[in-house]
């Protein structure tokens, strides 16, 4: 094993060590939908070029928390999933196309300290991503740096009316928000040289959120805005593995209705992702990652995610190939 070899691999053992030293809580998906801004991940392709991905994302949301503290909860169970289909196309040298799709089934079960527990399944089209990326500064000489800038918006495709029993369902149990929002989103990448193949990324986006009609005309709701910074790093452990760890962080401003703040929405989550990356060739590639809940701070009382799994594929259909994304 070479020197770089075994400075690579305790730089990886520092990073897993520093990650997973935090006290380990839960983050909350407390928002609808699917996680749109999450798979932004993805950097500018080449003009003409054609990245396609599918994913699908498991998420345990059976805690139950108040502010940073855990509150027993035997009674409830719930998870959602999220089906998700980026496709990035390469409008020229500097400027590409993101589109995200997705598919959201939501699940939740009460009473499960009684002899009648109650379900409840939720299923359909959740809401849509387009955006555009720039590329504004790219220096290709080792060690690389690249700069990138984005904008555009969510498009609400998901439901937001659905109803159990005749009666309409949280804004939590629904696929979609009903609003469009406004996105920004930029990514900064710097990369070694092959000798040393380790790739680094700050990545930060934030959501301007719109407000949508609930229960009728002047009965306005309008999710908190969210702000995400992903910093991490990735780097070959073989001719075809690859290994990413990240850390993000979220924030959410609290629900509105008829501009109130809602109680038991917004906060502050840190998480850790670690994600396995295999090149079954140069255009076909396979993923899987799992998320870890660090720390938090919650508005309130708000059901969190224990963990979550995230399994997806990638083709690639570029001029200029990428191993790992």
């Amino acid at each position: 094993m070479t020197l770089n070899q075994v400075t690579k691999y305790l730089l990886l053992i520092v990073w897993i060590a520093v990650l997973f030293s935090f006290k380990g809580t839960a983050q909350t998906c407390s928002c609808a939908g699917a996680p749109l801004l999450g798979a932004q991940s993805s950097a500018p392709v080449f003009g003409g070029d054609l990245l396609i991905g599918i994913s699908h994302e498991y998420h345990d949301i059976s805690k139950l928390y108040v502010n940073g503290d855990i509150v027993e909860n035997e009674s409830t169970f719930r998870t959602t999933q999220s089906t998700l289909m980026e496709v990035h196309y390469g409008l020229s040298a500097k400027l590409s196309l993101s589109g995200t799709f997705t598919y959201v089934k939501k699940y939740r079960q009460t009473g499960l300290h009684t002899q009648n527990p109650q379900s409840l399944a939720v299923s359909g089209v959740g809401d849509g991503l387009l955006m555009l990326k720039y590329k504004f500064f790219d220096r290709l000489k080792p060690p690389s740096l690249q700069a990138t800038i984005g904008g555009g918006v969510k498009v609400p495709l998901g439901g937001f009316d659905m109803r159990n029993d005749g009666f309409l369902l949280n804004a939590d149990m629904q696929p979609g928000t009903g609003a469009w929002d406004g996105i920004v989103w930029s990514e900064l990448t710097s990369s070694f040289d092959s000798s040393f193949p380790l790739n680094l990324f700050l990545i930060t986006s934030y959501r301007f959120t719109g407000s949508s009609e609930r229960f009728g005309t002047n009965d306005i709701y309008q999710f908190g805005n969210e702000l995400i910074t992903t910093t991490g790093g990735s780097t070959s452990l073989g001719e075809k593995i690859g290994y990413t760890a990240v850390l993000q962080y979220r924030s959410a401003s609290s629900d509105q209705r008829n501009e109130t703040k809602q109680p038991n929405t917004g906060g502050f989550w840190v998480s850790h992702v670690s994600k396995l990356s295999y090149s079954i060739n140069d255009r076909f590639s396979a993923h899987i990652d799992g998320r870890i809940p660090l720390m938090q701070e919650l508005n309130g009382l708000q059901p969190t995610t224990s963990y979550a799994i995230t399994v997806s594929f990638f083709v690639n259909l570029s001029k200029r190939l990428n191993r790992f994304y």
